[in-house]
């Protein structure tokens, strides 16, 4: 009911709203989780300032931003194939996706390193993204290429909070994932904002081929991390 009344700019101002209010809800819930007696805990520098944890934060920082714009670009598709109706089927087949994505990430047993497996879930979606730019015409062909970068986003969620646990320190995990998740939330916000701000500038193909070339650049950035952490 919100969406039928409210105007654009006010809804982007909601989402980023929204936006910040969860990641401070995270940071709190994970400062808790990780409090500690200070004789206990050691004052040592934080793993996450240093290159591993970098690089998970900012490829949190590139998958929210990939989120935050579909949830406006995907609409303004259905809308510009004159079947707005159709959003939220095309939602329904992204977070299809990520649901067989992550259940057949979790039932295959893979041979290469979760570095090499992240790389190949960012290049995919990449491809995906840029293939989607070329498709915008035909709602099911669409449809299909959202249905594949959700496929890829769930092994991509459970790989970064994996990478995560190997960058903090044993003592700082809830903090360190609490910050990954705030990260996300707050690139999503800013993402969403991004598309409704540059609807009038920008093209849906300009949107979608800019976020897989942010994909592209930030595809080598696990083996930085690999290579950084030894």
């Amino acid at each position: 009911m919100v969406v039928l009344v409210a105007s654009p700019d006010v809804i982007i101002l909601m989402i980023g709203g929204i936006g910040v209010l969860s990641a401070g809800f995270f940071l709190r819930i994970a400062r808790r989780g990780d409090a500690t007696p200070a004789a206990v805990q050691p004052r040592e520098p934080v793993r996450w300032l240093r290159g591993p944890m970098l690089s998970v934060l900012a490829l949190a920082a590139v998958t929210g931003t990939v989120g935050g714009v579909a949830v406006l670009v995907v609409p303004r598709v259905a809308d510009a194939n004159d079947a707005i109706d159709a959003s939220g089927l095309l939602f329904a087949a992204l977070a299809l996706g990520e649901v067989l994505g992550a259940i057949a990430y979790g039932a295959i047993r893979w041979s290469a390193s979760p570095s090499l497996q992240l790389v190949s879930a960012l290049a995919f979606t990449g491809t995906a993204l840029a293939l989607s730019a070329l498709t915008l015409e035909s709602l099911w062909l669409f449809g299909l290429l959202l249905f594949c970068v959700g496929a890829a986003a769930g092994p991509i969620a459970v790989l970064l909070a994996s990478a995560t646990e190997n960058a903090a320190d044993p003592g700082s995990i809830g903090r360190a994932s609490g910050l990954r998740i705030s990260v996300s939330l707050v690139a999503s916000a800013a993402g969403s904002a991004f598309a409704g701000g540059t609807s009038a500038a920008l093209t849906t193909p300009s949107v979608l081929l800019a976020l897989a070339l942010l994909l592209a650049v930030s595809a080598p950035l696990p083996l930085l991390a690999r290579r950084v952490s030894g």
